[in-house]
């Protein structure tokens, strides 16, 4: 009787460690054909980009090095400030009165809201002017700038805009155009210091 147990317990510790061995090493093993099958544009909503219009947009290499803050919670800060600035401030139209630059005033530094009043006293909408509209997601956020000491960073989002003339139910175009976001890091908070559409 002992000694079944003791080969019943071997056969367990034997077991266990080729459980073990197969866990460790098979998410290391690539499957041919299906290794980025997960992360490929055809499973994700919003990568699938196949007609993208290219002329319009920033070019960035296609080996775009991975930038690593020091703090992963600097990463997630500025892309979700990037992803809210970028869909408010690109949203507007000619009955909005400048509502998307007043909505993203909090996220400015003095330089920027100084540069947000000039825009608006030099593109004041003329009464009776035709309806012109755009609304704004962000579809990606990528940092492609962050200084040393991580005070200062660019991150480039890809968004997609779709405009309306016309009138509200008028016919709306669709495009696919980048917004590069410099950031300043001021008292602690992160700032947006200049915006381009590219």
């Amino acid at each position: 009787m002992e000694r079944k147990n003791k080969i019943l317990i071997t056969l367990v510790i034997i077991a266990a460690i080729l459980f073990v061995a197969i866990a460790v090493i098979a998410p290391r093993v690539k499957t041919p054909g299906n290794a980025n099958a997960v992360n490929s544009p055809a499973n994700s909503e919003n990568a699938n980009f196949s007609n993208i219009n290219l002329s319009a947009n920033i070019a960035i290499p296609n080996s775009t090095p991975v930038i690593v803050t020091e703090k992963p919670s600097t990463q997630s800060t500025l892309e979700a400030i990037a992803r809210t600035f970028a869909e408010k401030f690109g949203s507007f139209s000619t009955m909005g009165n400048f509502e998307n630059i007043y909505d993203v005033e909090f996220f400015m530094t003095a330089d920027m809201k100084e540069w947000a009043k000039k825009y608006i006293v030099d593109n004041a909408v003329e009464p009776g002017a035709e309806f012109y509209g755009v609304t704004t997601r962000a579809l990606k956020t990528e940092i492609v700038v962050m200084d040393d000491d991580e005070t200062q960073a660019q991150i480039v989002v890809t968004t997609q805009r779709e405009e309306t003339r016309g009138s509200i139910t008028g016919r709306s175009n669709i495009i696919y155009q980048k917004i590069a976001i410099d950031f300043l890091k001021i008292e602690n908070e992160w700032k947006v210091n200049a915006a381009n559409w590219r």
